[in-house]
């Protein structure tokens, strides 16, 4: 409930309040886009299950090269396999993990690249986990906060509209499950993210 009473004021400001964070030194914006997102440990492998990312970002220069960005968004990560038959797989599953994050990133431009790298929290809002039978019953909860590593890169479409991609990966497990077939009987699982999103700056 904290987290969603924090979003709804970043976002009034950011929305509500362009002029005065511009008289500030800052720049705002919106961005929307897609996640392609795995876990690592879960058993699968392969970016397929597709999310939604939307939310905004506030930014200031230091310099003519350099600068910092806060983000704040909604992402859906998880992980999914699905049947292939023709490889006699009938197996299906489904995990979909719902944050709200927060990254705080460093900027470098070179023309019309913008490289970014930075820590981000995100706060889990909800889980689930599926298969051919339905929701699973799930004895091993996720963790409520998942601290994350990023990397990306923007490219500058138009004066105001950019399109970033950046890879991210979890630096401490989402979840560590009991698992006898494993190393010291326990199993953990990562987020790992690859994200495409539009960037439009006021």
């Amino acid at each position: 409930m904290r987290v969603l009473i924090f979003c709804r004021i970043i976002f009034s400001v950011l929305l509500f309040s362009p002029g005065l964070i511009t008289a500030q030194g800052f720049k705002a914006g919106l961005m929307l886009g897609l996640a392609t997102t795995q876990v690592d440990g879960d058993g699968y492998a392969g970016y397929d299950k597709p999310g939604l990312t939307a939310g905004a970002f506030v930014n200031r220069s230091f310099g003519d090269r350099w600068s910092g960005e806060m983000e704040i968004y909604y992402v859906e990560k998880g992980s999914r396999h699905t049947p292939k038959p023709d490889y006699g797989d009938y197996t299906f599953f489904k995990m979909s993990l719902n944050y709200v994050e927060v990254p705080l990133l460093i900027r470098t431009q070179m023309g019309k690249f913008l490289f970014d790298g930075g820590p981000s929290l995100a706060f889990l809002l909800n889980y689930g986990v599926e298969d051919a039978n339905g929701p699973e019953e799930i004895q091993t909860p996720f963790k409520q906060i998942d601290f994350c590593s990023n990397i990306g890169v923007s490219y500058q479409l138009l004066s105001k509209l950019s399109l970033n991609w950046r890879f991210q990966y979890s630096m401490i497990p989402i979840r560590t499950m009991a698992d006898l077939n494993s190393y010291r009987g326990l199993r953990k699982q990562w987020n790992d993210v690859l994200s495409f999103t539009l960037h439009y700056q006021f």
